[in-house]
């Protein structure tokens, strides 16, 4: 069996639709059993939409609960971000506008935008970019979404497994935050990297730009809204809750003395061991 490897654009020739021959290699599919494969309802995709949240909601009630007895037992958070992942997938389906009937492509829009905000990434970017993908799949230089190497060497894989392990540790997590928050302030400055210079209109360029200014603010007023309310997980160790005085902090957010925090509180703190806050 010949090895994977990227291809060069001008060997696709064959495999590609041409605009003046309106030539395609079609799969051997019966035109009906296409068309039903192919069917768009909106129940169905409310009903898998409601699903996924439901997945979502379990775990994540789950590791509260727990992490109330001690937060080394919040092991079901890991089951949350296992479904959490499942996003890409409706993201995925979105971009193809399939989730939903025709009728819907409104509220399907509405979501995508949502999702796409969950993954800091802008719809129309996304959207150009998987075009792309599917014109010209695993072609190098052109396929945006295909970062694999020719070539999986040991040093390549030893670095994957290393960025993977620093996700799972948090580490890596807070780069991507770091990158994602970059990302759209780059693209906000209207910096355009190679897809956006070869691809994208004008016009979609000033759409990306203000679909990032609109990704900052709702992640903006989700933090602030957290702070504000005593729900933000990395909660600082001197701030204070109505009714509440925390305890100063020893090293790594460990209380000094408890004898501050009254006796009727019905709130209460809990140490993350990793990230030495306290959650109320």
């Amino acid at each position: 069996m010949p090895r994977a490897r990227f291809a060069a654009s001008q060997q696709l020739t064959g495999f590609e639709w041409d605009n003046q021959r309106k030539d395609w290699k079609r799969p051997p599919v019966d035109q009906e059993v296409l068309k039903e494969l192919s069917r768009r309802s909106t129940l169905d995709g409310l009903v898998r939409l409601a699903w996924l949240l439901f997945l979502l909601a379990v775990p994540a009630v789950a590791a509260v609960l727990v992490s109330r007895i001690s937060s080394w037992l919040a092991i079901p958070v890991y089951v949350y971000y296992f479904f959490y992942g499942f996003w890409v997938a409706i993201e995925h389906k979105l971009q193809h506008k399939t989730v939903f009937a025709e009728s819907a492509d409104w509220f399907s829009e509405i979501l995508f935008f949502l999702v796409q905000t969950i993954m800091w990434n802008s719809p129309t970017y996304a959207r150009t970019s998987h075009k792309l993908h599917h014109r010209y799949t695993m072609v190098r230089g052109v396929d945006p979404e295909t970062d694999w190497p020719e070539v999986i060497t040991s040093r390549w894989l030893r670095a994957f497994l290393l960025k993977l392990a620093l996700r799972i540790l948090v580490v890596g997590a807070v780069v991507d935050f770091a990158l994602s928050v970059w990302t759209q302030v780059w693209r906000i400055a209207e910096r355009k990297n190679r897809m956006m210079r070869d691809h994208c209109t004008e016009a979609e360029i000033r759409v990306i730009r203000i679909e990032s200014i609109g990704i900052l603010l709702i992640h903006a007023a989700v933090a602030g809204a957290a702070i504000a309310f005593h729900v933000w997980p990395l909660h600082s160790p001197w701030s204070r809750s109505p009714g509440r005085a925390v305890p100063r902090s020893g090293p790594c957010g460990t209380p000094r003395s408890t004898s501050h925090v009254p006796t009727t509180s019905t709130k209460r703190a809990i140490d993350l061991p990793i990230i030495g806050c306290h959650i109320r």
